[in-house]
């Protein structure tokens, strides 16, 4: 039996005890407007100051961005290289 959690965007119900309780989380993040929030998620920030960052599944958690909820993550190899 599949079990689903629905987390609807701009939802403030949601709450993390729920979300650990699934096996697998997944996160669908876009816009440029979510770009610190996703890289300070990724990066280990406190789950009390970014929620996403608490929403980890039991068994696996997945990140779904766009290139612009990605901009604070990306690295430019060129400028890297100078």
């Amino acid at each position: 039996m599949a079990k689903f959690l629905f987390v609807m965007t701009g939802a403030d119900h949601w709450t993390l005890p729920a979300v650990h309780r699934s096996r697998h989380v997944m996160l669908v993040v876009s816009g440029e407007g979510k770009a610190a929030a996703v890289a300070a998620a990724v990066n280990g920030a406190s789950p009390d100051d970014v929620p996403s960052a608490g929403a980890v599944g039991i068994e696996s958690t997945t990140w779904v961005i766009d290139e612009a909820a990605a901009t604070d993550l990306l690295v430019d190899i060129d400028d890297e290289e100078e």
